[in-house]
């Protein structure tokens, strides 16, 4: 029986704050990606390195221009690490908004908006951009 893109998608590793450039275009709905590839914007970035912002389901890989990708496309460049002097209270960089640390368990953190009534989040080192303010 063949796999599911989500399986395809999830078995590359690809995830939210890694890196990665745009091999090439890709048609519409092609092998299992239910969305379209927005010409001539998504065609720009051929070529381009853009950072993953969400990994959905079988709609594709949103980068940080706005458009969802299909993973096979897409070339993993580089993996989110936490970075060495993080700690609670520690003010970062998460994808593009600013963060606080609220706790730390090993390489999963809890992290929330620098506005204090923001939620709270989780994230990982497999999850994440992040960078020390």
């Amino acid at each position: 029986m063949p796999r599911s893109y989500e399986d395809l998608q999830r078995e590359t590793g690809i995830d939210i704050g890694d890196r990665v450039k745009v091999l090439r275009a890709a048609r519409d709905n092609e092998r299992g990606w239910c969305n379209g590839w927005a010409s001539p914007a998504m065609d720009k970035q051929v070529g381009q390195i853009l950072t993953v912002r969400y990994v959905g389901g079988s709609g594709g890989i949103g980068l940080s221009d706005g458009y969802s990708y299909p993973y096979f496309v897409l070339e993993l460049c580089s993996k989110f690490t936490i970075p060495p002097n993080m700690k609670v209270g520690s003010t970062i960089f998460i994808n593009g908004y600013v963060v606080i640390i609220t706790e730390i368990k090993g390489d999963i953190f809890k992290y929330r908006g620098s506005d204090p009534t923001t939620l709270i989040h989780f994230g990982g080192t497999d999850r994440f951009t992040a960078s020390m303010l």
